[in-house]
């Protein structure tokens, strides 16, 4: 058989590009075998990373998420709570005001009054069933 049969047979056997056929055929020095296998242990590899990355990134925003729901947002003016939200929802309308200038401008403006009117801005969070809290504004 020559080169051209086997990198036919490598790249209709793979799907892959005549390019990474042949290199593999000459990798594996004309032995279609050999190649055959370089490439089967390629696409595992390929398959076994991606699934890994996949699932670690959405490990990592359930995670993200679940953190950002325990943690709350709390308004206060003088000692009372006047309003609290989780800090995922907050963050996600932060995101929203963001991507208008107009609501970004009303909200930015609004920020300014709430504190010169003695309101601030505290971050609540819950740590091994202990209450952690940070003033963010004052």
């Amino acid at each position: 058989m020559d080169d051209l049969k086997k990198i036919d047979v490598l790249k209709d056997r793979f799907n892959v590009s005549y390019a990474v056929a042949k290199e593999a055929l000459a990798q594996a020095e004309g032995d279609v075998v050999a190649a055959l296998v370089a490439l089967e242990k390629r696409r595992q590899w390929w398959r076994g990373s991606r699934e890994e990355c996949c699932q670690n990134l959405w490990q990592g925003m359930k995670n993200v998420l679940q953190e950002g729901l325990s943690a709350k947002i709390k308004i206060k003016k003088n000692d009372s709570t006047v309003f609290r939200i989780p800090v995922t929802v907050g963050a996600l309308a932060v995101l929203g005001a963001l991507s208008k200038k107009d609501l970004a401008l009303v909200a930015g403006i609004g920020s300014f009054g709430a504190m010169l009117k003695g309101y601030h801005l505290e971050l609540e969070r819950k740590t091994d069933k202990t209450e952690d809290e940070f003033i963010i504004i004052s």
